[in-house]
Order: structure tokens, then sequence, then C-alpha cells
């Protein structure tokens, strides 16, 4: 039975990724609908969050390097600084009716 056993390291690039994900849930939510095992299909939802077109054959170095891609534009969304200010009483300079 010992030798069924298979061990297999993932890149660092996909441990990164796997732990980046936590802070989307919206993405989380699309890659619930494929199973752990279907790799390829959720590196493409990925792909598409992160508005990423695909197109051809990957190596797995190649994914490797898509990873990290796919990495840095997911960071970057998540530090991405809402372009509006909400404010919830003006300043009595600003304040029309005043």
């Amino acid at each position: 039975m010992a030798n069924n056993l298979i061990i297999q390291q993932f890149p660092e690039s996909y441990i990164a990724l796997n732990r980046e994900l936590s802070y989307h849930p919206q993405l989380v939510e699309f890659l619930q609908k494929h199973p752990a095992n279907e790799f390829e299909l959720r590196m493409a939802e990925i792909c598409a969050y992160c508005s990423i077109a695909l197109d051809g054959q990957y190596t797995p170095k190649d994914l490797e390097r898509l990873a990290d891609i796919l990495l840095k534009r997911l960071v970057a969304k998540r530090e991405r600084r809402p372009d509006i200010t909400i404010v919830q009483e003006l300043p009595p300079e600003l304040d029309a009716k005043h």
C-alpha cells in the first residue's frame, strides 16, 4: 500500500497564489465550481478574474510564470485604493447651508 503513495511538491508560486486567494472571496466563490484536481480550469478562472486572456499550450514552467503574474495582479487588486472618498459630513467652509 505504501507503494501507491505519491508525494508531489508544488512550486512556490502556486503556494503563494493559493495563499493570496483568501483575500478575494468573490474569486474563491468562482473557484469552488471546480474541484481541486482541475488545476488548469482553476487557473483559467483566476485569469478571467484578473482580465488575462489565455491562448496556446503551456508547459509546467509557463504555468509557474503565469502563477507569478496572477499573484501580482491579485495583490494589486487587493491593495488598490478606492477612487471615491465617502464623506459623512462636510466641514463648515464647504457646506453650502452655512
